[in-house]
């Protein structure tokens, strides 16, 4: 073969070879332009995924926070060697010290605060209570029975007071706790406050005789004994403990109303319905004062 053939050859095979290189070519660029879609999808998803993520890291490092800070001490979280905690402000901690103060006086004192709204029924109520009674137990329910009598020869002193005498018979007795005391025409009589068993003594001085009655306890009976056997004059020390343990409700009672009045002050949202419902408390309180 020739020179000049086999450059004739070649150009006939140069068109299609151009040919075949330009859809080369072109499949290559669709390849590439497929592969970068696919590639910016996949990047957007992560982009869409990493920003969850870190929105979801950042709230359950918030609430891990507020758990943390609600732990008690040494219930905290190890740290990893280094690094320090960085203590809550001060005014989140008086917050929290506050709200879980009103929250565990207010279990103590629970009992109490029972006690005194039930009794306080009972005597703002005890026509019903007794009319309830009487249905239920009969009309005698709160008569006293003869429990016995003995004769008495103790004498006391010119002067002694009424509490003086009324003391020594019930220590006689073995019968010492609350009670009171009152003087009737011939003789002595005491009621001797117990919850579940009442009982009224009577001395005869003239006859030298201690007549014991007692009185079926109900449920009524025990709340308003409890109610009222408040005294620092008994020299008992358990029913001074029964006083103190009142004084010590009392005080307790009082820091519920300010730490209440704390917790409403610090939640800005229910300053104003606050408000409303502070002053119609106390408008209403001082119309009582008036109209009683």
């Amino acid at each position: 073969m020739t020179g000049h053939e086999e450059v004739r050859r070649w150009s006939r095979k140069v068109p299609q070879l151009s040919a075949k290189v330009n859809v080369i070519v072109a499949f290559s660029r669709a390849e590439i332009e497929v592969g970068a879609n696919h590639a910016g999808d996949d990047l957007r998803k992560e982009v869409r995924m990493s920003s969850s993520t870190e929105e979801t890291s950042v709230r359950l490092g918030a609430v891990a926070a507020d758990r943390r800070e609600d732990r008690g001490p040494g219930r905290s979280e190890r740290l990893p060697r280094g690094l320090s905690r960085r203590p809550a402000p001060l005014g989140r901690r008086v917050s929290l010290f506050i709200r879980r103060t009103h929250m565990y006086i207010a279990l103590f004192v629970t009992p109490w605060l029972a006690m005194y709204a039930l009794s306080t029924i009972v005597f703002n109520h005890a026509a019903q209570v007794d009319r309830l009674y009487q249905k239920i137990y009969g009309p005698r329910f709160d008569q006293y029975v003869m429990e016995r009598q003995l004769s008495y020869t103790r004498t006391f002193p010119a002067g002694a007071s009424l509490r003086t005498k009324a003391e020594e018979i019930l220590a006689d007795l073995n019968l010492n706790g609350s009670f009171g005391v009152e003087k009737s025409q011939d003789g002595l009589v005491i009621a001797r406050r117990d919850p579940f068993v009442p009982r009224r003594i009577t001395f005869y001085p003239s006859m030298h005789r201690l007549v014991i009655e007692r009185q079926t306890s109900r449920l009524a009976s025990i709340l308003t004994t409890l109610h009222t056997q408040v005294t620092y004059t008994n020299k008992l020390k358990r029913i001074k403990a029964w006083a103190a343990s009142v004084d010590l409700t009392v005080a307790t009672m009082l820091l519920l109303v300010l730490s209440g009045l704390w917790m409403w002050w610090e939640l800005k949202v229910t300053r104003f319905t606050g408000s409303l419902f502070l002053l119609m408390g106390a408008l209403l309180f001082c119309a009582f004062l008036f109209l009683a």
